[in-house]
């Protein structure tokens, strides 16, 4: 593929990124780890209470539970959007999974679902000229 001049550098630019973010991962990957094991240690905590935990160089602040909203009765609730909207407007507006469908009917018998790539496109780097150290 030919490349615009104007092209060249952002292209090493962004490299130069993917390469410091894959040595990144290591270390977010532990983070990861450690604010899983903090926050386990703060779960017997009231879920609308701010928490502060103090080591000896550092402290690490934990925010009040996020709220969630449930719904405990889905048929209720789908025979309330149906009065309202009406049957067609709802079953526009409802999401169908994939595990739903794929569980329930052959793939194969699913003439009502398309296949097709989109979205963006997954970069890998290299580097083309190695560094003297």
């Amino acid at each position: 593929m030919d490349i615009a001049p104007g092209l060249v550098a952002t292209i090493d630019r962004c490299g130069y990124l993917i390469a410091q973010e894959l040595k990144a991962k290591a270390w977010l990957d532990e983070l990861a780890q450690l604010k899983s094991q903090l926050r386990t240690h703060c779960d017997h905590q009231p879920a609308d209470a701010p928490i502060r935990l103090r080591g000896a160089k550092y402290y690490v602040d934990l925010a009040p539970r996020e709220l969630r909203r449930e719904i405990k009765d889905k048929k209720a609730a789908f025979r309330a959007l149906q009065r309202i909207l009406g049957l067609a407007t709802l079953m526009e507006r409802v999401t169908i999974s994939f595990k739903l469908l794929d569980t329930t009917i052959d793939k194969d018998k699913q003439p009502f679902v398309v296949t097709q790539r989109s979205g963006p496109r997954d970069m890998t780097a290299g580097i083309l000229k190695p560094t003297a150290v």
